[in-house]
């Protein structure tokens, strides 16, 4: 995260001479890292749960990835 910060950081300076590409950027950094956070915050409650629930088959998590995508 630190990184993207940092690109973050270079290109609000960018926006006094390009606005809006620096805008464009600033805005697209911003929701991968928030996407990444997120992502995050779910593999980190997944642990969580395994220690309490046991493994599923292959097949359950192909319904359940399958049933996610149609929603």
């Amino acid at each position: 995260m630190e990184k993207i910060d940092k690109l973050i950081d270079k290109f609000k300076v960018k926006t006094i001479t390009h606005p809006e590409l620096a805008t464009m950027w600033i805005h697209y950094l911003t929701l991968k890292r928030d996407k990444y956070l997120e992502i995050e915050k779910r593999a980190e409650y997944a642990i969580e749960c395994m220690n309490d629930t046991s493994d599923i088959s292959i097949q359950t998590i192909m319904t359940i990835y399958s049933i996610n995508d149609i929603i």
